[in-house]
Parts: structure tokens; sequence; C-alpha cells
């Protein structure tokens, strides 16, 4: 009886995923996968990880972050102001699942948020929809991304990944390509930008390109935009922007360095990074001429901790982790 029981319980769990998967394939609820998907990370999924990490960890300090890139940059970060600062990384998913998460914490009637900090980027849309919590850490830029593509971090590349030490003049002379490239990068993405701030300030949802060929062609010394560019962005809703004359009127005012989208620029970074690391290699070489060749270089030159490396850091995170109080010594490295 009780092996015809399993068998009639497992046959109803088939016939249940059948279901749903006729339901998907049909058109009928569609959105069953991505449910599924983003449920991996919902609140209570994340609220169970944190119960978890503290049931062997109860006095750890925890820092929550969008991603795993983010853990990485602020790694970096955090060690140049603390290094002794030990923590559990605590990487979410994204934005709205931090935002989520925080809201979870509020709720909690424990003390499960003890000890808990977020970081989060600053967006297109702030902490818009956030409880009010003294535990969250916003970027002053649009992303940590931001703050890695600068004249400042490319010379640094060349001293180092490079091997340009000891010749300024050239350095100069190639960092005043970066400046002309990257202006034309975000001359050529600004609608591109405002598209996705106009989706972000409306609510509407936004499919974004993670390859740069989708919306921009990258030299060393230029930038041109891709035919179609702003169709990169797939949006649930068109949107007309002159219906939104104060929305594009807020846009305009921004900073495109600081506050246009940083994954984008790191985008740029990593393929003009790319063009310069060839020439340096090259027997006929352009940019370093009278610069001892070096017939390899270090390549791994954008990863997001050795960028944070050599970045300023957001003008506020000193001021936020020395406010963090050191709650036990049972934490690990972060």
């Amino acid at each position: 009886m009780r092996d015809l029981w399993r068998s009639l319980l497992t046959l109803s769990r088939c016939l249940l995923t059948l279901m749903k998967v006729r339901s998907v394939s049909s058109g009928d609820g569609g959105d069953y996968l991505e449910r599924m998907r983003s449920s991996r990370k919902g609140p209570a999924v994340l609220k169970i990880l944190l119960t978890n990490l503290r049931a062997s960890k109860p006095r750890a300090l925890v820092f929550a972050f969008e991603g795993d890139d983010d853990k990485s940059a602020y790694y970096s970060w955090i060690r140049r102001i603390q290094d002794n600062l030990s923590y559990e990384p605590f990487p979410c998913g994204g934005k709205k699942q931090v935002k989520d998460f925080c809201h979870m914490l509020e709720r909690d009637l424990g003390n499960l948020r003890d000890g808990v900090y977020l970081f989060v980027d600053r967006d297109f849309d702030d902490l818009e929809g956030w409880p009010e919590a003294k535990n969250v850490f916003m970027t002053d830029r649009y992303s940590v991304e931001n703050y890695f593509v600068s004249k400042d971090v490319v010379d640094e590349i060349l001293k180092n990944e490079l091997h340009c030490h000891a010749h300024p003049v050239t350095r100069d002379e190639v960092i005043m390509l970066f400046e002309r490239a990257y202006g034309d990068f975000l001359t050529a993405t600004k609608p591109l930008n405002l598209r996705l701030f106009l989706a972000r300030r409306l609510g509407v949802n936004a499919s974004l390109p993670t390859k740069l060929s989708k919306f921009a062609s990258v030299t060393v010394s230029s930038a041109t935009a891709a035919a179609d560019k702003e169709m990169s962005i797939k949006l649930d809703v068109e949107i007309d922007a002159k219906d939104h004359p104060d929305l594009v009127a807020e846009f305009e005012a921004l900073d495109p360095i600081t506050r246009y989208r940083g994954k984008f620029a790191l985008l740029f970074l990593k393929k003009w990074l790319e063009l310069v690391a060839t020439d340096r290699c090259s027997s006929d070489t352009v940019l370093f001429k009278g610069v001892e060749r070096r017939a390899k270089v270090n390549t791994d030159l954008v990863s997001l901790a050795a960028l944070a490396m050599k970045s300023i850091m957001p003008p506020s995170l000193s001021t936020f982790i020395a406010r963090i109080p050191v709650v036990g010594s049972d934490t690990s490295a972060g």
C-alpha cells in the first residue's frame, strides 16, 4: 500500500509539472518560468539563507550586495578603508531583490536584521520605494562601474599592467585618446540611457543588452552608435519621450560620466583596453613607439576587484563603514 501511495504521489507531481509546462508553451501563464527563476532569490529564500547563516555565525556582520560583481568591488574598497573588518558577503541577485530583502528584514519581529547592512547602486531610481533604514548604503553615481571608467584608472593600468611606466608623455597621449573615445561613447549612448531612464522612472520593465556590439562600435580614438541602438533595450510598453518633458529635462541635467548606466561604460572600457593591449604587444605599434615592446601583457585588466583597487571610492563609504560596530569575533573574511 505504501509503495502504491508513493507511485500515485510521484504521478501527481509529474502531471502537475506537465500541466504547467503546457501552460507556458501555449501562452497561458507564460511568465511561470520567469516567476520560478525569480523565486530562487526571492525574500523568502533569502530569509532562509540568512537564518541558516545565523545558525552557524549568530554574531557575524552580513553585507548584502546586488550581485557577485558588487561583492568583489566592495571587497577591495572595504579593505582600503578598514583592512581588518570581517563580514559575510551576501549577494541577493539584483537591486530589486535587495529591496525586497530590506522590506522583509524591516517586517521581521525578531533580531534577524541585526548586523545586516545593504549596499546598492543608485541607478536611475535611487531608493524609491525603499523603507527608511540606516543600514542601507547607496552609491552617489549610477553604479560601482562608474567609478572605474576614468582617466586615472586608465593611467594606473598603463603604468602597471601594460608596462608603460617611466613614459608619462606616451601615457598622456594614450589617455587623450581614451577621453576622446569615451566622450564619443557617452554621446552615442545618450538616447539609450534616456530610454532606460524613462523606463525606470515610469515603472516599465526593460530588457537590457549585455554585448557592446548591440549598441556601439569602439576604436582606440572614437566610438559610434550602432544602427537601431535604442531598440537594443526592449520595453514591455513603448514610451514616447515627447509625452514626458519633465522627465526629459531631469535626464538632461544628469552628468553623463557619473550618472549614465555604468555597465554600458564598463563594456566600453573592456573593448578599449583590449584594443590598446593588442597594440602594446604589436611589433608595428602605433601608440607605444619608443617604448620597449612587450610580447605579453596582463590581459586581466578589468576585473572589478582589480579596478576597485585603482579607482576612487564613493565619498560617503568610509563614513558608512566607520559607523558599523564590530559585533563579534565569529565572523569570516569578506
